[in-house]
């Protein structure tokens, strides 16, 4: 065969290599090629490394039915096939030609052993089945068989066993694509579920809400027969959880198991112990997790931060699959996000019964307490009845009247009829306003102030009541004075003298003689002063011509006759006892200045006769 004849038919080898991707199509491609050029039978044998046998893989020939892939020839037997699978060179035997096939070039030690083998033991031609094909230089990848080749096509049969040695390595590392994009997808999904599972165990603030939703995740999402939860108490490892099929038991306290963490030989305990987590074999395990365990077990720390809180052990079950280094993995970055959730909840749990224990500690006190923490707040009972708050407090339910205080200001504030001190303090992460109720002191300086009022009144009025010289015109601004002391609408002053009683001071003007009967004459006859909270029209002829609905009598004396003050109030009210008193002591005073005016008068009226 020419050149030219010879670069087409390469030029079809070529094509036919690159016609499909999948590796059996690929060699039935040049097999069949190579029958169309002439040859009358090819088949490719490949070496199985699990049963050491050449397996028959493609076929092409004349003929029908042709087909070698119920063909399995043991490697250690002699036979033509054999023997290529172990040469150099290809083996001619008549009209059949054996070609090894050779994955990469190499030493070829396994074609002479005796001269070329350098490994130990070293192998021979006897022992080279049994020894060479383990031997990390060995290439062979099994042997082309060709039948009635022609004379032209021989020179490209070294040609064509690397292009099937080629397009065996095109289909290893289209195989090996395949596996790496299925792990991949695999991983991909695993990390999925990882997420998910993440999510949902760190939703849970509660200790035992966490443990449950990894347990029934790990069942769910990762098939997992049976998980056991055990955490750290003191010093012992004790079974807190176990979830057998879709049935959850809690075994806190009640579980067998509890491990001495520092000596235990259990590989729970092992596992918290040396912060690693490893698998074993269902002969390994102890007789009580062996039973209807799968083939091994898994066991995992549950760590946080270097902090031991508990482990896990999971298995499939009877009939399943073991578990492999990848799903170990997986669980340990599961045991790291429940390690982390766990230890939240730990410390949430322990900040809500912290925070019950501050609330039953500021319930007893007798001020009233806010507490604004970053998210929420609470107050106690004397702050939500002052401020009228929910349970659970946020900033925007206070009054903005206490913005000041939370600035460190003093703030006084009224509310529901009680007046109340406020001061704020601002720490980190939290703001605290305390509620002390002033009303009662608010109220002594209140009847301090107006007790100081009221006895400077009465001291101007005992002033004015020397600068005057007679008791009418004394009459006149003691009433008027008296009127606005004790909040009146109306004001009368009168003396009896003789069995006349005289008006010698009215706010309003009234008629020389008065209605009969009054509230005046009524007071003549008491002793002491009287407070009238509700008067009803036709109780007295006098108060209805003034419009009055209450009123305040003080009888007083003057020496030769008698005196009376009437404050009245055009509105119903109530007189307390300390009204009553001041009363009183108006009365006192009202007598004095009476005395006082009649001494004047006699005296005027002495230096006048002489």
């Amino acid at each position: 065969m020419r050149l030219v004849g010879q670069l087409q038919v390469l030029a079809r080898f070529q094509k036919a290599l690159l016609k499909d991707l999948e590796p059996a199509q690929i060699l039935r491609n040049l097999l069949e090629v190579a029958t169309e050029e002439g040859v009358d039978r090819a088949a490719l044998f490949l070496y199985r490394a699990r049963t050491r046998e050449l397996v028959g893989e493609v076929a092409s020939g004349r003929g029908r039915h042709y087909t070698v892939s119920a063909i399995a020839l043991p490697l250690q037997e002699p036979g033509p096939v054999q023997e290529a699978f172990f040469r150099e060179q290809p083996l001619e035997r008549g009209d059949e030609c054996l070609l090894p096939v050779v994955g990469e070039e190499g030493p070829f030690c396994w074609a002479d052993p005796e001269r070329r083998c350098t490994a130990r033991p070293r192998a021979t031609r006897k022992t080279r089945p049994l020894v060479c094909p383990s031997c990390p230089r060995f290439a062979a990848k099994g042997v082309l068989r060709l039948e009635g080749v022609p004379q032209g096509l021989r020179p490209l049969l070294p040609l064509l066993s690397q292009l099937t040695a080629l397009a065996l390595r095109n289909g290893e590392l289209l195989e090996e694509r395949d596996e790496a994009l299925a792990r991949l997808a695999a991983q991909a999904e695993a990390l999925r579920h990882v997420s998910a599972l993440a999510r949902e165990v760190a939703k849970a603030l509660d200790p035992e809400a966490v443990l449950e939703t990894l347990a029934r995740a790990l069942r769910e999402r990762f098939g997992f027969y049976r998980v056991t939860v055990a955490l750290v108490r003191e010093g012992w490892l004790c079974g807190h959880l176990t979830l057998r099929g879709d049935e959850v038991f809690r075994t806190e306290g009640q579980s067998a198991l509890r491990l001495p963490l520092a000596t235990s030989p259990d590989p729970l305990a092992r596992a918290v112990r040396e912060r690693r987590a490893f698998l074993l074999g269902r002969e390994a395990l102890p007789p009580g997790l062996a039973q209807g365990a799968g083939p091994n077990a898994a066991f995992v720390p549950i760590l946080r931060e270097g902090e031991a809180l508990g482990a896990l052990a999971v298995d499939h079950g009877p009939g399943g699959p073991p578990i492999g280094e990848e799903a170990l993995d997986y669980l340990e970055l599961l045991a790291g996000v429940a390690g982390v959730a766990l230890k939240n909840a730990q410390l949430s749990a322990a900040l809500a019964a912290e925070r019950r224990r501050l609330a039953q500690v500021l319930e007893e006190l007798p001020d009233g307490v806010v507490v604004l923490l970053e998210e929420g707040g609470f107050a106690n009972g004397k702050a939500r009845e002052a401020l009228a708050l929910p349970g659970e407090v946020a900033r925007g339910d206070l009054p903005p009247s206490l913005a000041a205080a939370l600035e460190g200001k003093a703030v006084e504030l009224a509310l529901g009829g009680a007046v109340y001190s406020v001061r704020g303090r601002r720490l980190p992460g939290l703001e605290v306003l305390v509620l002390h109720d002033i009303s009662a002191r608010t109220r002594m300086e209140r009847a301090l102030r107006e007790e100081v009022a009221f006895t400077q009144a009465l001291a101007e009025l005992a002033q004015a009541a020397l600068a005057e010289r007679g008791f009418r015109p004394l009459a006149a601004r003691a009433g008027a004075r008296l009127k606005a002391l004790f909040r009146g609408d109306e004001a009368l002053l009168a003396l009896e003298e003789g069995g006349r009683l005289e008006v010698l001071y009215a706010s309003s003007p009234l008629s020389p003689e008065l209605p009969r009967p009054n509230l005046l004459e009524a007071a003549l006859t008491q002793e002491a002063p009287r407070g009238l909270g509700g008067l009803a029209p036709g109780d007295c002829p006098l108060a209805d011509h003034l419009g009055l609905r209450a009123a305040l009598t003080l009888p007083f004396r003057t020496g030769a006759g008698r005196g009376v003050l009437l404050l009245g109030y055009r509105a119903p009210r109530r007189f307390g006892e300390r009204v009553l008193a001041r009363l009183h002591q108006v009365g006192t005073l009202l007598s004095l200045m009476a005395e006082k005016a009649r001494f004047l008068e006699m005296r005027e009226a002495e230096e006048a006769r002489l």
